[in-house]
């Protein structure tokens, strides 16, 4: 499987600055970091605030799958990067036929997840209340809603 996987991936060059995805993208592609390091970012109330940096041998996009399949971070190079990227076609396939790959996606939404809550409550406005924050982690995993009013 390893070796199928590393004839499926192709080598994106990415410089400083650029953006890999955004939240809310509609994208399977999973990317390897081979060199270079990537901001994860997160969108707050009003701004994009970086949740983590990650370097070489990270991998990125592997929890879209289990979550709706809309982005729900942005990455970006936070210097020039190389990334091999998996192409979302080639992994959805891989995916649906390897239960140990299904429950590795899973597991690692879960941890961003739990990530994102913690990240939430240390970087708490003083005047937030301290109820539970189910509806922003919500906001941050789930695509941009928009409504059009007449």
């Amino acid at each position: 499987l390893r070796q199928q996987i590393a004839g499926e991936m192709i080598v994106v060059r990415v410089q400083k600055d650029g953006v890999i995805f955004n939240k809310g993208d509609s994208s399977l592609d999973v990317y390897l970091v081979r060199s270079g390091a990537l901001a994860i970012k997160i969108v707050m109330p009003g701004e994009q605030v970086q949740l983590k940096i990650v370097q070489g041998g990270s991998v990125i996009g592997e929890t879209t799958i289990a979550d709706n399949g809309k982005r729900a971070i942005t990455v970006q190079a936070a210097s020039d990067a190389v990334l091999l990227r998996w192409s979302g076609s080639a992994y959805q396939a891989c995916y649906q036929t390897h239960p140990a790959l299904q429950a590795l996606a899973t597991k690692h939404l879960h941890a961003l997840q739990q990530e994102l809550e913690h990240f939430h409550y240390s970087v708490k406005p003083k005047d937030e209340d301290d109820s539970h924050p189910a509806a922003l982690l919500e906001s941050l995993l789930s695509p941009k809603q928009t409504t059009d009013e007449a």
